[in-house]
């Protein structure tokens, strides 16, 4: 009996270790909570840009260069974030890292004690039993960009100049794969760059350095897309909602 009870205890264990190692939950938990809770993070990189993020915004440009820093996992189209997974890059190597958050907010401000800016990959996995729509409300301070198995959210890529990336992205059944990319910076330096494009509102402003994620179930009218709003009771409503014409 004790055996039996050792045995399931250390089963149990596994089958936790293995969420945390991936960041998994299911997209029904995700929905209904609104956002997030297991993250994996990675970074922050230096920037291919010249002169660095803050320069780039100062010159209207876009604060992410050509490099894909997901390169040596096969890249942001194909990397399998784990918790431990190593990236090497030029100056050493980043280690993929769980973060548990109660809230919308990512903040990673611990990532960058020694650093004024740099770029930053979040990402986690989430199992659908069904194909699905949902819609996806990303912000940053300075620039943001996500893939949802291997597609980008936004193939106009606004998000990198605004710092809000949105849209309603289908979760097909079984596992399903995000990775966000950030470009992140002091908020000192970046206020004499361009204030106006600090992200969101669901971001605190506190610090230059957090990611938010907002998550929505979606429903089709014809070709109208319903989205439910969170109440104050953090549960979706169908009493206010907003329609998306998609398509």
């Amino acid at each position: 009996m004790g055996r039996i009870s050792i045995g399931c205890a250390f089963a149990g264990l596994c089958v936790l270790l293995a969420g945390i190692a991936s960041a998994q939950e299911s997209l029904d938990t995700i929905l209904e909570r609104g956002h997030v809770r297991d993250w994996l993070v990675c970074g922050p990189f230096r920037s291919d840009m010249d002169g660095g993020i803050v320069a780039s915004v100062r010159h209207g440009l876009s604060p992410f260069g050509a490099r894909d820093f997901l390169n040596p996992i096969g890249g942001v189209s194909q990397a399998r974030p784990e918790s431990g997974l190593r990236v090497e890059h030029s100056e050493g190597y980043a280690i993929w890292s769980h973060r548990t958050v109660e809230s919308p907010i990512l903040d990673v401000s611990e990532a960058f004690l020694d650093r004024r800016e740099g770029i930053l990959y979040a990402a986690f996995t989430c199992e659908s039993s069904y194909d699905r729509p949902v819609y996806l409300d990303l912000q940053a301070p300075v620039g943001v960009r996500a893939w949802v198995n291997g597609f980008p959210v936004d193939r106009d890529e606004a998000g990198a100049l605004t710092g809000i990336t949105r849209g309603i992205v289908r979760f097909r059944q079984g596992a399903n794969r995000v990775i966000v990319q950030a470009a992140l910076a002091s908020l000192d330096p970046l206020d004499d760059a361009a204030s106006q494009r600090r992200g969101g509102s669901l971001l605190t402003g506190r610090t230059g350095f957090e990611i938010a994620l907002r998550m929505r179930p979606v429903q089709f009218i014809g070709d109208l897309a319903y989205i439910p709003r969170l109440d104050s009771g953090r549960s979706f409503t169908d009493d206010d909602g907003d329609l998306h014409k998609h398509g």
